[in-house]
């Protein structure tokens, strides 16, 4: 084969490759609203999407109580017998609500009482989200695959059991109540949990288990999903982030395993006003339902007792094979077995004079400025591209609207800066000897993985394909371009998707790791690679193609009415010295903010009320300050009292959507209930905390709520209570105008309220 056809093969064959598996981790078709009534219909459940999204719902908002009820009759249409539970239940945070979750039964045929939970949340993230993907999309997917399954004329064996849970997005808190007052929960045995973290992408399956998770994986394998997207690595990931499910919650109080499917591309879109129906990718929503397919009618007919296992698979998926799973415990064999391969090569290699010494040494080169030019263009590019367009900080997930952009053209800057270095090393060192530098870094990766974060052990994987292709260099010095592309595939097909999801989960700070995976992704191709024509003419080729990725991103940069700004901007009345201030987390201000702000100054880190987090997410700071007039906003009734080291008091909501109390001091508690319950221990661990938030009561039904706290301590709390409503457009007093719509409410923290601050005095 000429070197031009070469070189062209196997670009055009790596590029279609990597498409192919990004594409390939979906289902393919859309089916639709003419589908057999014994099939899943993803647009008759986006019927279900649209019915449900079409306002925000948080816990505690009008449109709540419509949308309970929309789905308890699309249940009841289903034949099932539909229940509510309401309850005040405090999460771990310190997030107080009233959940009121929906349950229905289907009883099995065994009469055994073990049971299969189906679960999402219906409640929309406070206070703009109209929460289309999170999670509108588990719930439809649930109704929808429900109606299927009966229609089918199925009994189960296992009974199954559909709870759609509120009050999620502030703290997880209508699981909890399931969990630990609802008679039920003792007879759940396994939890499918739908999530969202973003409006498109494929659907990961994430095993949460107090155990090991081999049966898990092993069930999962045998329920035979259509489109498996699973990693054990993910599950290491995942726990890194500040991020829990209500599946978290049932592993916790109840010690049962979950499976929860949740999808995270178009991450900008999450807790946004842009989670809406049209915004919502309908192969996720497909693909929700091909998992929960094949998983109902899996699980609803096997013993769900022999799930827990003391052991645990490694797992992955690649396309055409699906998912690829192998006991953890082969994992330090099969490092073993690199290291005694790498050493018998070398031997071998060097005996038989197909290796150098010398050029094995000379082979770091290239590779070590390859990872340091990696990881340094990755980070310094992120930080320079911040500098140049500043208002990418308003996006407090971190990822862009043109974020993907950014990830292709930091990838082909990895891919120039390869072909450059190696191009000048081309002619010094041979495939064979260029090969032994990353296959011993990839080597010390899988050590540390197998380490620190042992899910991510099947890299291994790529290293053992990698040392079998250069083995191949060993014994025969010219190896078709089609084995060498074969052996690889699977390399390029493990590392792709991580190039891209890395960044979309982690934010485009994390766009280093993309840089450095994809240098390793090349290092280890590099006998597929290595061998090209015309190197230069190839960088330079990648190096205009991301500057044209580049442009694109510039181009798509500015906010418009599709990717609007995300802003804020709050009113807050200091009534302890009539004092109020107009605050916002935005660090820079816009024409519709700006106005609110004129010559403000920055707030004072002493002062705790000003920096109060308000149960943000990221633990977000308020970034303007300006003192305006003060109106008196009367949000709660306070009434206390005090006996001896006793001290009681009473919160009778009046327009207040939350209501949050604040330590001033360091006090001691005894004590601490809530409408008479206990909750003492959670308390003491919160004032162990920096955090200077006590507790934050969601409000409904406009329901009082009465505090007691005892210390022993001669010490007084100093308490503040902060009231907040939703309410900043309707507030005549202040005058404020809706946002333009190329600007919405900024997810994560407190928007568009008017906010009351008072001390609590006895």
């Amino acid at each position: 084969m000429k070197k031009g056809a070469y070189s062209f093969l196997i670009v055009l064959s790596i590029g279609l490759a990597s498409w192919y598996v990004l594409f390939s981790l979906q289902p393919y078709n859309i089916s639709n609203l003419n589908e057999k009534p014994q099939n899943f219909s993803t647009l008759r459940a986006f019927e279900h999407v649209k019915a449900i999204s079409q306002k925000p719902h948080y816990i505690g908002s009008d449109n709540h109580s419509n949308i309970r009820n929309y789905i308890i009759d699309e249940l009841e249409k289903l034949g099932l017998t539909v229940q509510t539970q309401k309850a005040f239940s405090l999460s771990q945070s310190g997030s107080l609500t009233v959940p009121e979750n929906i349950i229905a039964r289907i009883k099995g045929s065994d009469n055994k009482g073990d049971a299969l939970m189906l679960l999402s949340h219906y409640d929309s993230a406070v206070h703009s989200s109209y929460g289309a993907s999170d999670a509108a999309s588990g719930v439809a997917a649930i109704i929808e695959t429900l109606r299927a399954f009966k229609t089918k004329g199925n009994l189960p064996k296992n009974d199954i059991i559909i709870c759609f849970t509120d009050g999620e997005e502030v703290g997880l808190n209508g699981a909890r109540l399931f969990a630990k007052q609802h008679p039920w929960a003792k007879d759940v045995k396994l939890v499918l949990n739908f999530e969202a973290r973003g409006s498109g992408g494929p659907s990961n399956m994430i095993v949460e288990t107090n155990y090991g998770n081999q049966n898990l994986i092993n069930s999962f394998a045998d329920a035979k999903p259509g489109f498996p997207v699973a990693s054990s690595l993910m599950y290491n990931v995942y726990k890194l982030l500040p991020n829990n499910t209500d599946s978290t919650v049932f592993r916790e109080e109840l010690d049962v395993p979950s499976l929860f499917f949740a999808f995270i591309d178009d991450h900008f879109d999450y807790h946004t006003a842009n989670d809406i129906p049209e915004r919502l990718d309908k192969r996720s929503l497909a693909h929700q339902g091909s998992y929960l397919e094949s998983a109902l009618q899996h699980y609803s007919n096997i013993d769900l007792n022999n799930l827990k296992s003391e052991n645990n698979s490694v797992y992955f998926n690649l396309p055409f094979i699906g998912l690829v799973h192998y006991p953890y415990s082969l994992s330090p064999y099969l490092l073993v077995l690199s290291l005694l391969l790498l050493f018998a090569g070398i031997f071998y290699g060097i005996k038989k004079k197909k290796l150098s010494r010398k050029e094995i040494f000379k082979g770091f080169i290239p590779f070590l400025l390859l990872l340091i030019s990696s990881a340094g263009l990755g980070y310094v590019g992120w930080e320079i591209i911040l500098y140049l367009y500043p208002h990418y900080n308003e996006y407090l997930n971190g990822f862009t609207p043109n974020g993907y952009e950014y990830i292709i053209a930091f990838a082909l800057l990895v891919v120039c800066v390869y072909m450059l270095l190696y191009n000048y090393y081309f002619r010094k060192i041979n495939t064979a000897n260029a090969l032994v530098a990353p296959i011993i870094f990839w080597m010390l990766i899988n050590l540390i993985v197998i380490i620190y974060l042992p899910g991510g052990a099947f890299f291994i994987v790529p290293l053992l394909l990698t040392l079998f292709t250069w083995f191949v260099f060993i014994f025969y010095r010219r190896p078709s371009f089609f084995i060498l592309f074969l052996i690889q595939l699977p390399t390029l097909w493990i590392f792709v998707p991580y190039i891209k999801s890395f960044p979309v989960g982690l934010g485009l700070s994390s766009v280093y790791i993309t840089c450095l995976l994809t240098a390793f992704t090349l290092g280890l191709m590099s006998a597929l690679i290595y061998p090209l024509y015309k190197k230069k003419a190839i960088a330079l080729s990648a190096f205009l193609f991301a500057l044209g990725f580049f442009i694109v991103a510039h181009l798509n940069s500015n906010f418009n009415k599709e990717n609007p700004k995300p802003n804020s901007l709050i009113y807050m009345a200091n009534h302890n010295n009539e004092k109020a201030y107009w605050k916002s987390y935005d660090k820079i201000l816009d024409e519709w903010t700006k106005p609110y702000f004129e010559q403000s100054e920055s707030n004072s880190p002493q002062d705790t009320i000003a920096n109060a987090t308000f149960d943000s997410k990221y633990g977000n700071l308020f970034k303007q300050s300006k003192e305006t007039d003060f109106y008196d906003i009367n949000l709660t009734e306070t009434s206390t009292e005090k006996r001896a080291n006793r001290y009681l008091i009473s919160l009778n909501p009046l327009k207040a959507h939350r209501i949050s109390l604040f330590k001033g001091n360091q006090f001691q508690v005894d004590s601490f209930s809530i409408n008479g319950k206990d909750y003492t221990k959670l308390m003491q661990k919160k004032l162990k905390k920096r955090s200077s938030r006590l507790l934050s009561y969601y409000v409904v039904d406009q329901l009082p709520i009465k505090i007691e706290i005892l210390t022993q301590q001669n010490l007084q709390p100093e308490l503040f209570l902060i009231s907040s409503s939703y309410s900043l457009f309707e507030n005549e007093d202040l005058n404020v105008k809706r946002r333009p719509p190329k600007y919405m409410p900024k997810p994560f923290v407190l928007n568009d309220a008017c906010v009351s601050v008072r001390e609590i005095s006895f």
